[in-house]
């Protein structure tokens, strides 16, 4: 009789669930159902090793055993194929997309950037070949170098400051240092005048703040901010306090004990702005070392007062002033028309005029268009002053005193030559005449001289006359008079007369009787040429009534 196999499988299966025997010696898979609900069983196999490669059956240990291989302690965020493939960004060509973004990446070997770089963060650069830190900015025809070899910081161009050897030796060096030694730092600013030459040091900011153009700081400097110049000047301020100072030096400088010193043998020069006020002051010759003692010679206040070799006085707000040597000074109104020169005198802070010191005063007054001489008796130092007017000049002329009459100016001065001729209205002159004549010009008044030489005798004409530099005014406010007359001859027993022609420049000469009226005017026939021919003349006249 033939029995199904789950008839033969119960068969052999106990009611505790151990199976007792089998027929065959192994199950066939024609023994087992198509569907075998293990649920709540447990089956135990071998676990298998992990380099088998087999049909064995794989237990949950083989499995995990497999599993923790895959992993192989990945973090717990990329222990998934999920977190994988999220790392990559899910995307599937993530092979092509990196090999893509590395071919836009600079080559350790090097390469031509298109674009900027930006560097963020703390970032070390070192060319490769020196142990402290160089950039080389530039290439093979041209270069700047960065360089810092744990003390100082250089920025050069061309020349590689480690070998000394230059990039471009058709062009010069410059550099700029800054060095930070244990004790203090510096920095030094260095140009060259020449290609392919190492730069030398033109200026330097040493640890304390003071700068040397030229040259190296003073180090024994008093609180001060200085900069020094060349071989021995100095500017030099103030680094606190409420009444700061700047000072211009030339071989000096102010030590740390307060004193002026020489930088170098030879005189010394000081201007020094200190509170608003300017001073000017100068030392003798003296040896490099020693103290030198400035003495002021000129002075400009802070309200703009002037003094040349005394310090100016307290003057009148309305006015500036400007004051030299022991008495003199220039005084200006800052508003009007008011200007002097002045001697023993200034003015006080009430627009008082003083005496400087004990003695007499004189001022020169600019005023307008007037020029006004002053004089003052003796007085005592720091005492008013009434200065009496001596003299005027203004658009009238000069006037004496206190006068400001137009009428009473003197308005012209003038000396001059002329030349003195005979002439008449036809005729025939001498044959020569040789005349020399001098006038001097006073105001309306001329004072003149003059005398006529010739040879040869004249004959006819009329009005014998002679030419003289300016119109006479009329007869009555004329003067001339004949001194020596030789060859001219005349009526006897007449007089001899100069009359002038009134509003011209013309004499006439003429000769009346001693006695009696009217007289005769000369002509060409009168001029002799017998004995010595000399014909002199003087005499004043008015040129204006």
């Amino acid at each position: 009789m033939a029995y199904s196999k789950a008839r033969r499988l119960s068969d052999s299966i106990s009611a505790t669930g151990e199976i007792s025997s089998f027929v065959d010696a192994s199950i066939v898979p024609a023994d087992l159902h198509s569907t075998l609900d293990l649920t709540g069983k447990t089956i135990t196999v071998a676990t298998a090793s992990a380099s088998d490669n087999d049909t064995t059956v794989a237990s949950t240990a083989f499995v995990q055993q497999e599993l923790a291989s895959l992993v192989d302690s990945a973090p717990g965020t990329l222990n998934t194929l999920n977190e994988l493939a999220a790392a990559l960004g899910d995307d599937a060509s993530f092979s092509t997309t990196v090999t893509n973004s590395i071919a836009t990446k600079l080559p350790l070997a090097g390469g031509t950037l298109t674009g900027g770089i930006v560097v963020g963060g703390d970032t070390s650069i070192n060319r490769g070949n020196q142990t402290s830190g160089e950039l080389l900015l530039g290439g093979t025809t041209d270069g700047g170098f960065v360089d810092f070899d744990g003390t100082n910081l250089q920025l050069n161009t061309q020349r590689d400051p480690n070998t000394g050897t230059f990039v471009n030796t058709g062009k010069s060096n410059a550099r700029i240092e800054i060095s930070g030694p244990s004790g203090g730092s510096h920095i030094a600013f260095r140009t060259a005048s020449a290609n392919n030459t190492s730069a030398a040091e033109r200026m330097r900011i040493d640890s304390s703040g003071h700068i040397g153009i030229g040259r190296t700081p003073e180090s024994d400097i008093y609180s001060l901010s200085t900069i020094s110049l060349g071989n021995g000047s100095m500017i030099y301020a103030s680094k606190s306090g409420n009444e700061p100072n700047l000072d211009f030096l030339d071989n000096a400088f102010l030590n740390s004990a307060g004193n002026f010193e020489y930088q170098r043998s030879g005189k010394s020069t000081k201007v020094e702005q200190y509170n608003g006020t300017w001073t000017f002051a100068n030392a003798p010759s003296g040896t490099a070392g020693a103290t030198a003692s400035f003495t002021e010679r000129m002075r400009i206040t802070s309200a703009g007062n002037v003094g040349i070799g005394v310090a100016p006085e307290t003057t009148y707000s309305a006015y500036t002033s400007i004051e030299f040597g022991q008495q003199g000074a220039i005084i200006a109104n800052d508003a009007a028309d008011d200007f002097g020169i002045k001697v023993n005198t200034y003015l006080d802070s009430a627009g008082n005029w003083k005496r400087k010191e004990t003695g007499v005063a004189s001022s020169l007054d600019f005023d307008g268009d007037q020029w006004k001489f002053f004089t003052a008796a003796s007085g005592s130092a720091d005492a008013n002053i009434s200065f009496a007017q001596k003299l005027r000049i203004d658009n009238d002329g000069i006037k004496f005193g206190s006068d400001t009459a137009a009428a009473n100016a003197l308005d012209d001065y003038e000396e001059g030559n002329f030349t003195p001729i005979f002439s008449c209205a036809g005729g025939s002159a001498p044959s020569s005449q040789t005349g020399t004549g001098q006038y001097t010009k006073i105001g309306d008044v001329v004072h003149l001289t003059g005398q006529i030489n010739w040879s040869g005798s004249g004959s006819g004409g009329s009005n014998l006359r002679i030419a003289i530099p300016f119109n006479v005014i009329s007869d009555a406010r004329a003067g001339l008079a004949i001194g020596l007359n030789s060859g001219l001859s005349y009526t006897a027993d007449y007089m001899l007369h100069l009359i002038p022609e009134i509003n011209t420049n013309v004499v006439y000469i003429v000769d009346s009787p001693h006695t009696g009226t009217g007289h005769n005017h000369l002509n060409f026939s009168n001029v002799k040429s017998t004995g010595s021919t000399l014909f002199s003349f003087s005499g004043s006249f008015h040129t204006r009534d």
